[in-house]
Protein backbone atom coordinates (compact mmCIF):
# COMPACT_ATOMS: atom_id res chain seq x y z
CA UNK A 1 0.00 0.00 0.00
CA UNK A 2 1.31 3.50 -0.97
CA UNK A 3 1.58 5.98 1.55
CA UNK A 4 1.20 9.62 1.00
CA UNK A 5 -0.41 11.72 -1.17
CA UNK A 6 -1.40 10.49 -5.24
CA UNK A 7 0.31 12.51 -7.80
CA UNK A 8 -1.37 13.85 -10.62
CA UNK A 9 -0.56 12.52 -14.81
CA UNK A 10 0.97 15.49 -16.56
CA UNK A 11 -1.84 18.31 -17.60
CA UNK A 12 -4.82 16.23 -14.83
CA UNK A 13 -6.49 18.76 -13.17
CA UNK A 14 -7.35 18.58 -9.39
CA UNK A 15 -10.61 17.37 -8.55
CA UNK A 16 -11.99 17.59 -5.16
CA UNK A 17 -11.32 14.56 -2.46
CA UNK A 18 -13.78 11.89 -3.06
CA UNK A 19 -13.46 10.72 0.84
CA UNK A 20 -15.78 13.15 2.06
CA UNK A 21 -19.24 13.71 0.71
CA UNK A 22 -20.00 17.03 -0.74
CA UNK A 23 -22.39 18.68 1.43
CA UNK A 24 -19.19 17.76 4.51
CA UNK A 25 -16.90 19.39 2.09
CA UNK A 26 -19.23 22.61 2.49
CA UNK A 27 -18.65 23.71 6.11
CA UNK A 28 -14.70 22.84 5.64
CA UNK A 29 -14.86 25.39 2.65
CA UNK A 30 -16.67 27.96 4.74
CA UNK A 31 -14.40 27.10 7.68
CA UNK A 32 -11.26 27.76 5.33
CA UNK A 33 -12.53 30.89 4.19
CA UNK A 34 -13.19 32.66 7.74
CA UNK A 35 -10.50 31.53 9.07
CA UNK A 36 -8.19 34.08 10.96
CA UNK A 37 -5.10 31.88 11.75
CA UNK A 38 -3.49 28.76 9.80
CA UNK A 39 -5.66 25.73 9.83
CA UNK A 40 -4.41 22.21 10.05
CA UNK A 41 -6.59 18.97 9.34
CA UNK A 42 -6.55 18.37 13.37
CA UNK A 43 -7.69 21.91 13.82
CA UNK A 44 -10.90 21.54 10.93
CA UNK A 45 -12.16 18.43 12.54
CA UNK A 46 -12.50 20.36 15.66
CA UNK A 47 -14.03 23.24 14.33
CA UNK A 48 -16.46 20.88 11.36
CA UNK A 49 -16.59 17.15 12.75
CA UNK A 50 -15.34 15.95 9.88
CA UNK A 51 -12.95 13.30 10.36
CA UNK A 52 -9.34 14.65 10.40
CA UNK A 53 -7.83 12.31 7.41
CA UNK A 54 -10.36 13.32 5.15
CA UNK A 55 -11.20 16.88 5.92
CA UNK A 56 -7.47 17.85 5.33
CA UNK A 57 -7.77 16.73 2.12
CA UNK A 58 -9.79 19.26 1.08
CA UNK A 59 -7.59 22.38 0.60
CA UNK A 60 -6.03 20.92 -1.97
CA UNK A 61 -8.69 21.80 -4.60
CA UNK A 62 -9.28 24.79 -3.09
CA UNK A 63 -5.65 25.72 -3.53
CA UNK A 64 -5.86 25.32 -7.10
CA UNK A 65 -8.94 27.51 -7.19
CA UNK A 66 -7.36 30.28 -5.55
CA UNK A 67 -9.41 30.69 -1.97
CA UNK A 68 -6.62 29.19 0.34
CA UNK A 69 -2.76 28.77 0.38
CA UNK A 70 -0.31 27.26 2.40
CA UNK A 71 0.35 28.78 5.74
CA UNK A 72 3.84 30.55 5.47
CA UNK A 73 5.03 28.67 8.09
CA UNK A 74 4.20 25.23 6.12
CA UNK A 75 1.83 24.32 8.57
CA UNK A 76 -2.37 24.64 8.04
CA UNK A 77 -4.10 26.61 5.62
CA UNK A 78 -4.92 30.29 5.00
CA UNK A 79 -7.85 31.81 3.20
CA UNK A 80 -6.51 34.29 0.03
CA UNK A 81 -8.13 37.83 -0.28
CA UNK A 82 -10.79 35.71 -2.82
CA UNK A 83 -11.82 33.42 -0.09
CA UNK A 84 -11.81 36.40 2.88
CA UNK A 85 -14.01 37.79 0.51
CA UNK A 86 -16.06 34.72 0.24
CA UNK A 87 -16.20 33.96 4.28
CA UNK A 88 -17.12 37.84 4.73
CA UNK A 89 -19.90 36.98 2.11
CA UNK A 90 -20.63 33.67 4.35
CA UNK A 91 -20.74 35.57 8.00
CA UNK A 92 -24.01 37.21 6.27
CA UNK A 93 -25.98 33.64 5.83
CA UNK A 94 -25.81 31.09 3.72
CA UNK A 95 -27.55 32.08 1.00
CA UNK A 96 -25.01 35.24 0.49
CA UNK A 97 -21.98 32.53 1.42
CA UNK A 98 -22.77 30.50 -1.19
CA UNK A 99 -23.36 33.02 -3.94
CA UNK A 100 -19.70 34.59 -3.69
CA UNK A 101 -18.65 30.76 -3.70
CA UNK A 102 -20.08 31.09 -7.38
CA UNK A 103 -19.13 34.31 -8.29
CA UNK A 104 -15.50 33.31 -7.41
CA UNK A 105 -15.60 29.60 -9.31
CA UNK A 106 -17.51 30.68 -12.33
CA UNK A 107 -14.52 31.20 -14.19
CA UNK A 108 -13.08 28.50 -13.34
CA UNK A 109 -12.42 25.65 -16.20
CA UNK A 110 -15.27 23.09 -14.75
CA UNK A 111 -17.64 26.36 -15.15
CA UNK A 112 -16.46 26.79 -18.47
CA UNK A 113 -17.10 23.46 -19.39
CA UNK A 114 -20.59 23.38 -17.67
CA UNK A 115 -21.52 26.26 -19.39
CA UNK A 116 -20.39 24.78 -22.89
CA UNK A 117 -22.24 21.89 -22.49
CA UNK A 118 -25.46 23.02 -20.78
CA UNK A 119 -25.83 26.64 -22.93
CA UNK A 120 -28.07 25.28 -25.24
CA UNK A 121 -30.24 23.36 -22.86
CA UNK A 122 -30.15 20.28 -19.82
CA UNK A 123 -27.99 17.32 -20.19
CA UNK A 124 -27.71 14.34 -18.23
CA UNK A 125 -25.73 14.05 -15.60
CA UNK A 126 -23.28 11.03 -16.78
CA UNK A 127 -23.23 13.43 -19.66
CA UNK A 128 -21.62 15.67 -17.64
CA UNK A 129 -19.44 13.60 -15.81
CA UNK A 130 -18.17 12.09 -18.83
CA UNK A 131 -17.36 15.96 -20.36
CA UNK A 132 -15.76 16.99 -16.88
CA UNK A 133 -13.98 13.79 -16.96
CA UNK A 134 -11.89 14.47 -20.40
CA UNK A 135 -11.62 18.39 -19.48
CA UNK A 136 -9.71 17.57 -16.73
CA UNK A 137 -8.36 14.08 -18.31
CA UNK A 138 -9.23 11.72 -15.20
CA UNK A 139 -8.39 8.58 -15.19
CA UNK A 140 -11.54 5.83 -14.72
CA UNK A 141 -10.32 5.79 -10.98
CA UNK A 142 -10.73 9.39 -10.40
CA UNK A 143 -14.58 9.46 -11.67
CA UNK A 144 -16.12 8.97 -8.07
CA UNK A 145 -14.00 12.64 -7.64
CA UNK A 146 -16.21 14.29 -10.36
CA UNK A 147 -18.74 12.86 -9.28
CA UNK A 148 -18.35 14.49 -6.15
CA UNK A 149 -17.61 17.94 -8.06
CA UNK A 150 -20.87 17.49 -9.95
CA UNK A 151 -22.44 17.60 -6.46
CA UNK A 152 -20.72 20.08 -4.94
CA UNK A 153 -21.89 22.21 -7.36
CA UNK A 154 -25.75 21.70 -7.20
CA UNK A 155 -24.99 21.98 -3.65
CA UNK A 156 -23.82 25.98 -3.80
CA UNK A 157 -26.46 25.90 -6.88
CA UNK A 158 -24.19 26.65 -9.85
CA UNK A 159 -25.90 23.56 -11.61
CA UNK A 160 -29.85 23.24 -11.16
CA UNK A 161 -31.18 19.22 -11.34
CA UNK A 162 -34.52 19.39 -13.67
CA UNK A 163 -36.29 16.72 -11.62
CA UNK A 164 -36.33 13.94 -14.60
CA UNK A 165 -32.15 13.17 -13.82
CA UNK A 166 -30.96 16.23 -15.98
CA UNK A 167 -28.94 19.30 -15.49
CA UNK A 168 -28.80 22.50 -16.59
CA UNK A 169 -26.93 25.50 -15.34
CA UNK A 170 -27.75 28.81 -13.36
CA UNK A 171 -28.52 31.62 -15.44
CA UNK A 172 -27.05 35.20 -15.14
CA UNK A 173 -23.49 33.75 -13.44
CA UNK A 174 -22.11 33.59 -16.44
CA UNK A 175 -20.94 35.59 -19.79
CA UNK A 176 -22.49 33.88 -23.44
CA UNK A 177 -21.65 30.52 -23.95
CA UNK A 178 -20.09 31.31 -27.70
CA UNK A 179 -17.09 33.40 -26.21
CA UNK A 180 -16.00 29.74 -24.10
CA UNK A 181 -13.45 27.73 -26.16
CA UNK A 182 -13.51 24.23 -25.32
CA UNK A 183 -11.27 24.43 -22.56
CA UNK A 184 -7.76 22.51 -22.64
CA UNK A 185 -6.05 21.38 -19.28
CA UNK A 186 -2.87 22.27 -18.03
CA UNK A 187 0.32 20.93 -19.79
CA UNK A 188 2.85 19.42 -17.47
CA UNK A 189 3.75 19.52 -13.82
CA UNK A 190 2.61 17.07 -11.12
CA UNK A 191 0.24 18.67 -8.70
CA UNK A 192 -1.60 16.71 -5.66
CA UNK A 193 -4.76 15.35 -6.07
CA UNK A 194 -6.03 15.59 -2.63
CA UNK A 195 -6.41 11.69 -2.34
CA UNK A 196 -4.25 9.90 -0.53
CA UNK A 197 -4.28 6.19 1.30
CA UNK A 198 -6.62 6.05 4.15
CA UNK A 199 -10.25 5.02 4.28
CA UNK A 200 -12.87 4.03 1.73
CA UNK A 201 -14.36 6.66 -0.01
CA UNK A 202 -17.19 8.12 1.60
CA UNK A 203 -18.46 8.67 -2.29
CA UNK A 204 -17.53 5.30 -3.28
CA UNK A 205 -17.45 6.55 -7.10
CA UNK A 206 -21.23 6.64 -6.73
CA UNK A 207 -23.16 10.21 -7.01
CA UNK A 208 -24.78 11.69 -4.44
CA UNK A 209 -28.58 11.86 -5.20
CA UNK A 210 -29.33 15.91 -5.80
CA UNK A 211 -33.37 15.44 -7.04
CA UNK A 212 -35.34 18.90 -6.35
CA UNK A 213 -34.30 22.75 -7.18
CA UNK A 214 -31.38 24.22 -5.92
CA UNK A 215 -31.86 27.57 -5.16
CA UNK A 216 -29.92 30.14 -2.79
CA UNK A 217 -31.78 29.12 0.58
CA UNK A 218 -30.73 25.60 -0.15
CA UNK A 219 -30.51 24.78 3.63
CA UNK A 220 -33.51 25.34 4.36
CA UNK A 221 -35.20 23.00 1.92
CA UNK A 222 -36.53 20.06 3.59
CA UNK A 223 -34.54 16.78 3.50
CA UNK A 224 -31.22 18.84 2.63
CA UNK A 225 -28.25 19.48 4.39
CA UNK A 226 -25.98 21.97 2.53
CA UNK A 227 -28.16 21.70 -0.71
CA UNK A 228 -27.24 17.93 -0.86
CA UNK A 229 -30.25 16.02 0.18
CA UNK A 230 -30.09 13.10 2.43
CA UNK A 231 -32.66 11.12 0.79
CA UNK A 232 -33.79 10.21 -2.66
CA UNK A 233 -37.00 10.61 -4.49
CA UNK A 234 -38.72 9.21 -7.71
CA UNK A 235 -38.09 11.89 -9.77
CA UNK A 236 -40.94 14.01 -11.42
CA UNK A 237 -42.43 12.29 -14.68
CA UNK A 238 -41.67 14.88 -17.85
CA UNK A 239 -44.78 14.73 -18.85
CA UNK A 240 -46.01 16.85 -15.77
CA UNK A 241 -43.57 19.17 -16.75
CA UNK A 242 -44.37 19.39 -20.14
CA UNK A 243 -47.76 20.57 -19.40
CA UNK A 244 -46.67 23.62 -17.86
CA UNK A 245 -46.34 25.88 -20.86
CA UNK A 246 -47.89 28.95 -20.02
CA UNK A 247 -48.89 30.76 -23.34
CA UNK A 248 -50.24 28.64 -26.86
CA UNK A 249 -51.91 25.29 -26.89
CA UNK A 250 -52.07 22.32 -25.04
CA UNK A 251 -50.05 19.56 -25.13
CA UNK A 252 -52.75 17.62 -25.39
CA UNK A 253 -54.07 19.29 -28.58
CA UNK A 254 -50.82 19.05 -30.37
CA UNK A 255 -49.62 15.54 -31.72
CA UNK A 256 -45.99 15.91 -32.13
CA UNK A 257 -45.97 17.43 -28.15
CA UNK A 258 -47.09 14.13 -26.99
CA UNK A 259 -45.50 11.72 -29.01
CA UNK A 260 -41.60 13.60 -29.83
CA UNK A 261 -40.85 13.85 -25.69
CA UNK A 262 -39.05 10.45 -24.20
CA UNK A 263 -40.90 8.22 -21.76
CA UNK A 264 -38.65 8.03 -18.79
CA UNK A 265 -38.40 5.03 -16.45
CA UNK A 266 -40.23 7.78 -13.82
CA UNK A 267 -42.88 7.76 -16.16
CA UNK A 268 -43.56 4.37 -15.97
CA UNK A 269 -43.44 3.80 -12.34
CA UNK A 270 -47.02 6.11 -12.21
CA UNK A 271 -48.42 3.91 -14.50
CA UNK A 272 -50.78 0.85 -13.25
CA UNK A 273 -50.04 -3.06 -14.13
CA UNK A 274 -52.94 -2.52 -16.35
CA UNK A 275 -51.83 0.41 -18.27
CA UNK A 276 -48.51 -1.10 -18.85
CA UNK A 277 -50.00 -3.88 -20.20
CA UNK A 278 -52.04 -1.57 -22.42
CA UNK A 279 -49.06 0.47 -23.40
CA UNK A 280 -47.49 -2.93 -24.41
CA UNK A 281 -50.14 -4.24 -27.00
CA UNK A 282 -50.18 -0.54 -28.52
CA UNK A 283 -46.26 -0.28 -28.89
CA UNK A 284 -46.45 -4.35 -29.85
CA UNK A 285 -49.49 -3.09 -32.36
CA UNK A 286 -47.33 -0.09 -33.66
CA UNK A 287 -44.20 -1.96 -34.45
CA UNK A 288 -46.27 -4.82 -36.49
CA UNK A 289 -47.79 -1.86 -38.52
CA UNK A 290 -44.70 -0.27 -38.93
CA UNK A 291 -42.85 -3.33 -40.09
CA UNK A 292 -45.26 -4.14 -42.44
CA UNK A 293 -45.01 -0.84 -43.73
CA UNK A 294 -41.44 -1.40 -44.77
CA UNK A 295 -42.27 -4.55 -46.47
CA UNK A 296 -40.31 -6.75 -43.41
CA UNK A 297 -41.93 -9.80 -41.70
CA UNK A 298 -42.74 -9.23 -37.62
CA UNK A 299 -40.44 -11.57 -36.32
Amino acid sequence: MTTGRSRLAPGERVLPTDRLRADRQLPVIRTLCAADQPLTAAALHQLTGAPATRCGLVPAFLITTGLVAKAPSQTGYLPTEKGRDIGRAWAEGEPAGLKALREAWKDQWFARTMLRLLGEGPRSREHLVGELSKTSRAPEGRTGQVHVLVDLLVAIGMLLPEGDGMLSCRQGTHGPASVLAHDQPPAGGEVSSGREAGPKSEANGQPTAVPGSARDDLTGQEGLASGVPTTARVPEPRRRQTLQTGDGPAPDLDLLALLLPPVLLADLARLSGEDLMTLHGHLRGLAEITTKLRGRPVA
